[in-house]
């Protein structure tokens, strides 16, 4: 019976071997002790770009515990793709403008594909964008601008590429049709899209994790006409969901008017690949423009989660045990704050200045809160 040091030993030589002879046409990484020589490389190491949404990035996570323990690796994963979706109007684009404000933040190079001419930069600035620091780019087609994005990441000079959006790509055999005009079956342009989108990936995965760039996609669901039920579904194909590390479904709440001045979004993560699963949605206050607000309020957030924790209760009358319709919070000081309601409360708490304290003191000691199905 051979030896295990034998059977290593003969490896190391067809190795060599191997490497003498690929290396002269093609580019090889072989190596003997993975684990340690990954590690220095930097692969294994999951490190992420927030989001810019508390909530959103607690959610990929996998829960409020997980998040505590490594904020460094809630949100978008560096080296990965990341795709946001949702119905027209639910906060996509605002979704990445946080995210682009939180990398330029940290000190890290953004671009903004604009393929559905939606980029709105008052609204970009509004949401802590620096317009001025912004690469942006508009392709004549579909090609065009993921080659773009291949040649960013091998180019390794850009951290964040937000794609806006897959349901806006055109390839180039579409741009040489006439509008309305009739296909043959057999055309090349049936199903073109989903093709160049898988082979787009095949050829870029590599590149975009050796250079720890974050490919952000967004994407528009539609009804799907021949499914029975009128499913939702979203332009693309199969590679376009098999390829992504996260994954994030936001839609306006049906029902929900929250807060006064605003409307609820319900945020769903249906792909992590950092954490399990937070299988229900997380109603996250979405403020607009005409409003007077910026978007997703993370100020609200951060109280809501304060709340389910037990960190700003109901209070409690002494005399009958009761539950009285007041919200008290003590502060590190031992002061108490009184609310007479969940609005007045994310009001009057952001203007005391307590949110970093909230912040704090509910991530400090996050074991057993859990995050309620808000839908």
């Amino acid at each position: 019976m051979v030896s295990a040091e034998e059977k290593l030993k003969k490896a190391l030589n067809s190795i060599a071997k191997y490497k003498k002879a690929y290396d002269k046409k093609h580019k090889t990484e072989l190596t003997l002790g993975l684990g340690k020589d990954l590690k220095d490389k930097g692969f294994g190491k999951i490190t992420a770009i927030t989001t810019g949404v508390t909530a959103i990035d607690i959610l990929l996570a996998g829960g409020m515990e997980k998040y505590a323990q490594s904020k460094e690796r809630a949100g978008w994963t560096k080296g990965r793709f990341g795709l946001v979706e949702g119905p027209a109007g639910a906060g996509k684009t605002t979704l990445c403008y946080r995210t682009i404000a939180e990398a330029q933040k940290a000190g890290l190079i953004a671009a903004y594909v604009n393929v559905e001419n939606s980029y709105d930069p008052q609204w970009a600035r509004i949401n802590g964008v620096n317009t001025d620091l912004l690469i942006g780019g508009e392709f004549d087609s579909a090609e065009s601008g993921l080659d773009f994005i291949i040649g960013m990441a091998k180019a390794n000079s850009i951290d964040l590429l937000v794609y806006d959006s897959v349901v806006g790509m055109a390839s180039s055999a579409e741009y040489e049709t006439k509008a309305g005009k009739e296909r043959d079956l057999h055309d090349d342009s049936v199903a073109l899209i989903p093709r160049i989108l898988s082979q787009f990936f095949r050829i870029s995965t590599r590149a975009v994790a050796k250079s720890d760039m974050v490919v952000l996609f967004t994407n528009q669901v539609r009804v799907d006409i021949n499914a029975y039920g009128a499913p939702e579904m979203g332009p693309g194909g199969n590679a376009l969901k098999h390829h992504l590390s996260n994954r994030i479904f936001i839609r306006p709440a049906a029902k929900k008017e929250w807060p006064e001045n605003g409307v609820a979004i319900n945020a769903t993560v249906t792909k992590s690949n950092i954490g399990a699963l937070v299988r229900h949605p997380m109603c996250i206050p979405f403020i607009p423009l005409e409003n007077g607000g910026t978007g997703y309020d993370n100020d609200s957030i951060i109280v809501d989660i304060a709340h389910q924790a037990g960190l700003i209760p109901f209070e409690i009358d002494q005399d009958t045990g009761e539950q009285k319709n007041n919200l008290v919070y003590t502060d590190i000081e031992g002061e108490q704050h009184r609310f007479r309601s969940i609005n007045t409360l994310r009001l009057r708490v952001a203007e005391a200045g307590l949110i970093p304290e909230i912040k704090e003191r509910i991530f400090k000691n996050p074991e057993g809160v859990e995050l309620k199905d808000q839908s």
